[in-house]
């Protein structure tokens, strides 16, 4: 994600999916307050200037060279080993795909994509504990040793690489039912597939002295039941990132957090509540049609603060409608009639609220408006659309989320974020 659209839209939009100001709103959660301090902005220019001197603060963060120790280390090891298997576990996949992901990750600011690349180190962890190392004539990561922990030891830019994942606290065990296929015999056949997973995982990376990455991974799943339980606490260069997260067939919970050199990024939370939103055997067996997953889920809530300076609170309901609606509809309509209607649909499924510093009552809330556009080649036809838009209560203005962020609004921070953007996208040479 671009800085600034993950500025705009963490500061200002939980997402732009949760807003709205009509009298049918979700409920907000009554134990949700904004649990900033300090002096709230006023008046629109003060607005302003504080979501202003927030990119500011965030953009001095975010130094590339912080970060390029890992980037590049990760950019040389899928270089030189994104190619190469294992040759005790051959569904694996290639280890240089999970340094990839990392790096991407890191390089973008992609926090969940960050726990997402730290646990492809643990996938299937039974399957190849021992310590590998690489051999170049066969391409392959091959055993030379036994060890209860998985250990990969190679060389990366001459200086010695070593990446251990250590298990602890025992295992959970979980049967899934997969459709597979026999070449041999050209036909499907349900194949039964059997996971021990250790319910703790630490993660080291190191290269040469430097320790790039260190992790805390947890999981526990118990399909009789039907719950899972995951965290992880990851440190990748000046990044730390801890998420949670906690399901149940009626309840799905999610906590995360981010830190840069020691300074909290953001903190979000949100849940999920349905059915069935954990029983393995009900989702493998609806989800031959993609669709059929929103009928998990009724509502939801969320909140996010960012830099304990904006905070964001939100809630949808009826989920499984209104995703009908929106693909059906895509959001696109012939008359101002048809926008507004879909404006007011939407509005009733929808709400959230933002608060800037200290302030005990919502800064503005977000809601959809219909919205004209012009196709260059048919420019006397009526399209119309319906588009997010802001709306602060100091003078009961509206603006576009788009023209909000505009060059004239925010000029030098654009500029600033663009020059950030170019200096990572120079600094780190890799896709």
């Amino acid at each position: 994600m671009k800085l600034i659209n993950y500025l705009a839209a963490g500061a200002c939009l939980l997402s732009a999916s949760l807003c709205s100001c009509s009298s049918d709103d979700p409920t907000p959660d009554p134990n949700v307050t904004n649990p900033n301090t300090g002096v709230a902005p006023q008046t629109p220019a003060e607005e302003k200037n504080y979501i202003d001197e927030t990119a500011s603060s965030l953009a001095q963060l975010l130094k590339p060279a912080d970060q390029a120790p890992v980037v590049n280390f990760a950019a040389d090891f899928a270089r030189e080993f994104s190619g190469f298997d294992f040759d005790e576990a051959p569904y694996m996949q290639a280890a240089g795909s999970g340094m990839q992901n990392l790096a991407k990750a890191v390089k973008s600011y992609d926090w969940a994509g960050m726990t997402r690349a730290i646990r492809e180190f643990t996938f299937r962890f039974d399957d190849f504990a021992g310590i590998y190392e690489p051999d170049y004539a066969r391409h392959r990561w091959v055993k030379t040793g036994e060890s209860s922990d998985l250990i990969v030891r190679c060389k990366v830019g001459g200086m010695p690489a070593e990446l251990i994942v250590a298990p602890s606290d025992g295992t959970w065990t979980g049967d899934i039912q997969t459709e597979a296929y026999d070449w041999e015999a050209d036909e499907d056949y349900l194949a039964q597939m059997h996971f021990i997973v250790p319910k703790t995982l630490t993660v080291n990376l190191t290269h040469g002295s430097a320790k790039l990455v260190s992790a805390l991974v947890k999981t526990n799943v118990s399909q009789k039941d039907n719950k899972a339980y995951a965290y992880v606490d990851a440190n990748v260069a000046n990044i730390h990132v801890i998420s949670e997260s906690n399901l149940s067939n009626s309840r799905v919970s999610a906590h995360a957090e981010s830190y840069i050199s020691g300074v909290q990024v953001y903190d979000t939370d949100g849940v999920l509540y349905g059915n069935h939103l954990c029983d393995i055997d009900y989702i493998a067996a609806i989800a031959e049609n993609e669709d059929n997953i929103y009928t998990l889920f009724d509502r939801g809530s969320a909140s996010a603060n960012i830099m304990k300076r904006i905070f964001v609170e939100g809630a949808v309901k009826d989920i499984y409608n209104l995703s009908t609606y929106i693909d059906e509809s895509d959001l696109e309509y012939d008359t101002r009639d048809e926008a507004q209607a879909g404006a007011d649909f939407l509005n009733g499924k929808m709400h959230a609220n933002f608060y800037m510093g200290g302030a005990k009552t919502p800064t503005g809330y977000m809601l959809w408006r219909p919205v004209r556009y012009v196709d260059d080649l048919y420019p006397m036809e009526d399209e119309w659309s319906v588009a997010p838009m802001l709306h602060f209560n100091s003078d009961n203005s509206d603006y576009s989320v788009d023209d909000y962020f505009t060059h004239s609004t925010f000029g030098g921070i654009v500029r600033m974020f663009n020059a950030l953007i170019d200096e990572y996208e120079s600094f780190f040479d890799f896709d």
